[in-house]
C-alpha cells in the first residue's frame, strides 16, 4: 500500500511528543479461571453484564493521543488519493465511447479497490506485529490503527463509486455488499476517536491498547460510555465452511459466548454474508450495545465492539483504603476494563479531588466524587490527594499475576 510508508514516517516524527503512559512489558501469567484464549470471558463474580472477547495481551499501554499534524496530513493524503482515483475513473468513462472500453475501465477500478482493501488488511496485521516486537511505540501503533480506520472510511466511498459506475454500463453489475462487510471488520469506535483527536476534532481521550500475536483490544471512556473494540485473527478462517446455515450457527455461537446478552436483549439486527462465512450482529440491551462478528466456519467470535453506559453495568468488588479525611474505593476489573474511582470524606460525603494512575493524573472526581477511566494491563496504583492527605490503592487486573512484590494497602 503506497500510503503505509509515508504514514509511518509521519508517526516517527511524533515519538518524542508527551502523552504516553506505557506499561512495562512483562511475560503473561496464568488466568484466574480456566478459559481458552479463543473464548469470551467475564469478570469473576460479575455475571449480570456482557462477556468480552479475550485477546490475552502480551504487550499493553495506556495512550493519551493528541493533535498530530504529520499523522493527520497522511490520513488526509489517503483520502485525496481516493478522490483522485474516483475523478480519474469518471474522466475515463466520459472519454470512452464503446461499452467494452467502459467495462474495462470499471474492472480496472474494481481491481484497484480490491487491492487497497487487501493491502489494508495486511497493513493492520503488520502494525500489530511491529508493536508486539517493540518496533512501534504505543503512540505510533494507536495512530497507525486510526489511519486504518480513516482508510476504511475512504474505501466505503470508493466501493460506492464502483457500484454506481457499474450500474451505468449495460450488462455489468457488481455485488459490493461483501466488500462493504469486509470494510466493516476494519473499523471501530476507539480507532475512530483517535483519528478525531489527531485531527483536532475532539479532546484527548485516555486509550488502552493491548495486543497478542493474534489479537488487539482497545478501550476508552467517552461520552458517558465505556467503549471497547477487539479483534482476533486466529478466529477468522475464510477457507472453513459452516456445517449449518449461517443464521443457525451464528445464533448458536452468540448464545454460547454471550448468554447474558442473549437473555436480556431488547433489539437485535444481523447480517448474512455467505461467501465470507460472516454473521455480524448488533444486540441492544439494557446496559448498551454489543456488536459481534461471528465466523461461522470456525464457530468463533473474531471481532467485537462494546458500548456500555457508565453506571448501568456492575463492576468487580472495590478495594478500599482511607487516611485522615479521605477514603478511596476502586473496583477490580480486567486489563483495559472500566475503572471506577470513588472518593468520600469521613462522613461519607463526595470529595472532588485529582486522581492519578501510576503517578499520571487522569482527571478529577468532580462534585459526585466519582471518576471513570480505563485500567492498565498490569499491576497499577490509583492515588488521590486532597490538601495534605493522599490515599492510594494498588490493584492487579483480573487474569494477570503480579510480576513484582508490590502489596496493596489493606482492604476494609
Amino acid at each position: 500500500m503506497r500510503r503505509a510508508l509515508p504514514l509511518l514516517a509521519a508517526l516517527l516524527l511524533l515519538v518524542s511528543a508527551p502523552g504516553v503512559a506505557l506499561q512495562a512489558d512483562a511475560p503473561r501469567a496464568g488466568e484466574s479461571a480456566p478459559a481458552r484464549a479463543t473464548e469470551t470471558v467475564t469478570l469473576p463474580g460479575v455475571n449480570d453484564t456482557t462477556a468480552h472477547l479475550h485477546v490475552d495481551a502480551g504487550r499493553s499501554a495506556v495512550v493519551d493521543p493528541s493533535v498530530g499534524v504529520g499523522a493527520a496530513l497522511s490520513m488526509d493524503g489517503s483520502a485525496m488519493e481516493s478522490k483522485l482515483a474516483e475523478y480519474t475513473l469518471e474522466e475515463r468513462l466520459a472519454a470512452e465511447q464503446s461499452s467494452a472500453k467502459k467495462e474495462q475501465t470499471v474492472l480496472e477500478y474494481k481491481y484497484h479497490v480490491e487491492s487497497r482493501l487487501s493491502a489494508l488488511q495486511n497493513y493492520r496485521k503488520s502494525l500489530r506485529q511491529e508493536f508486539n516486537d517493540g518496533r512501534l511505540s504505543p503512540r505510533e501503533y494507536a495512530y497507525g490503527l486510526a489511519a486504518v480506520d480513516a482508510e476504511a472510511e475512504a474505501l466505503r466511498d470508493s466501493i460506492g463509486r464502483l457500484e454506481s459506475s457499474s450500474e451505468r454500463i449495460s450488462g455489468l453489475s457488481f455485488y459490493t455488499r461483501n466488500m462493504n462487510a469486509t470494510v466493516q471488520t476494519l473499523e471501530g469506535p476507539v480507532t475512530e476517536r483517535v483519528d478525531d483527536v489527531v485531527r483536532g476534532r475532539t479532546g484527548s481521550t485516555r486509550i488502552y491498547v493491548g495486543t497478542s500475536d493474534v489479537g488487539t483490544a482497545l478501550s476508552m471512556i467517552a461520552d458517558g460510555r465505556y467503549v471497547r473494540e477487539a479483534y482476533r485473527s486466529d478466529n477468522r478462517n475464510l477457507s472453513r465452511t459452516s456445517s449449518g446455515t449461517i443464521y443457525e450457527v451464528g445464533r448458536q455461537v452468540l448464545t454460547e459466548q454471550y448468554p447474558w446478552v442473549m437473555e436480556n436483549r431488547t433489539r437485535m439486527s444481523s447480517g448474512i454474508y455467505s461467501p465470507l462465512n460472516f454473521y455480524p450482529t448488533t444486540i441492544h440491551h439494557e446496559q448498551g450495545t454489543l456488536t459481534a462478528h461471528v465466523d461461522v466456519g470456525t464457530r468463533k467470535i473474531f471481532g467485537e465492539i462494546q458500548r456500555k453506559r457508565l453506571g448501568a453495568f456492575p463492576t468487580g468488588e472495590p478495594i478500599r483504603n482511607a487516611t485522615t479525611g479521605i477514603s478511596i474505593a476502586v473496583n477490580r476489573t480486567y486489563p483495559g476494563g472500566p475503572l471506577h474511582v470513588t472518593l468520600t470524606d469521613s462522613d461519607g460525603n463526595a470529595v472532588d479531588a485529582p486522581v492519578s494512575v501510576d503517578g499520571r493524573t487522569v482527571g478529577t472526581t468532580g462534585d459526585d466524587g466519582e471518576l471513570w477511566t480505563v485500567a492498565p494491563g498490569e499491576t497499577f496504583t490509583v492515588s488521590a490527594r486532597r490538601g495534605l492527605n493522599t490515599v492510594s490503592v494498588t490493584l492487579t487486573p483480573d487474569g494477570v499475576t503480579p510480576v513484582n512484590s508490590t502489596v496493596a494497602p489493606p482492604e476494609s
